[in-house]
């Protein structure tokens, strides 16, 4: 499956999000005394998306395209809720012609190596779109899984990750499946074999579609390629003086840039 540019752009801005090099990175060369927070993604083509913090410094609200500028509390937005210092409920509010679409994670159980609960999509009007269960896997902060099921306990989507020794992504795999009938309606394989090892970004946040879990990321260092179907799409990084991402430069002249707060 070929994936569009922009696709991959929005697919490797939150790669940007969720590598992050470990305090306990031996390649990690950046002052660990040095914290920035996200504020902003803008991309060439005019979509941005703001990032929002309560009191505890904990991502709490995304706030998507151009609406940032206009009312934090949008209809295109993400909100994130916490209890007992673990997520506690992740819901997506989207506007699809005169209806909002939300999307909603709802965590039952977080351990130290999975978390599990339920997913429904609705409408502000009442109208319930899917109710299914869904299950990530992780090790320490790496990301390894994300699997939907739905009520019959048949698997729905798969997103896999796999790491080599120094915690970088090296593949992800996606599969969808009819679960009426459990076969494979699409899947896709990806895999990077470059990264780039002194430098660190900001954020620890997953956020993949419709998919957000803050604290947890992808890879230890920035991805600066990716192999899709036989195609490398190849990226470049500027940072600040602190090592952090300020610029994604595209192979096809695209680009997206990251603000931080002071």
């Amino acid at each position: 499956m070929k994936l569009s540019q922009f696709t991959l752009g929005i697919l490797m801005a939150l790669m940007i999000l969720a590598c992050s090099s470990d305090s306990d990175n031996p390649n990690d060369q950046t002052d660990p005394t040095v914290t920035k927070q996200l504020k902003q993604i803008s991309w060439s083509n005019g979509y941005s998306e703001k990032y929002v913090y309560d009191a505890s410094n904990r991502l709490e609200l995304i706030v998507h395209s151009d609406i940032a500028f206009i009312n934090e509390e949008a209809n295109d937005s993400t909100f994130i809720s916490y209890q007992n210092d673990k997520i506690s409920n992740i819901l997506k509010r989207e506007q699809s012609g005169d209806e909002i679409v939300n999307s909603e994670l709802q965590f039952l159980e977080f351990t130290s190596n999975n978390a599990t609960g339920t997913r429904t999509i609705f409408t502000d009007s009442g109208d319930t779109y899917m109710e299914q269960t869904f299950e990530y896997t992780f090790s320490g902060h790496l990301l390894k899984s994300y699997k939907t099921y739905n009520l019959n306990g048949n698997i729905h989507f798969v997103q896999e990750y796999a790491h080599n020794s120094d915690g970088n992504l090296i593949t992800f795999n996606e599969i969808s499946y009819d679960s009426a009938i459990n076969e494979v309606v699409y899947e896709y394989h990806n895999s990077i074999t470059q990264w780039d090892d002194d430098k660190q970004v900001t954020e620890r946040l997953f956020s993949w579609d419709a998919i957000s879990l803050p604290g947890f990321y992808l890879s230890n260092n920035n991805c600066l390629n990716l192999i899709s179907d036989s195609t490398t799409y190849a990226y470049t990084f500027e940072y600040d003086t602190d090592n952090y991402v300020t610029k994604y430069n595209l192979d096809d002249g695209s680009f997206f840039t990251l603000e931080y707060y002071d």
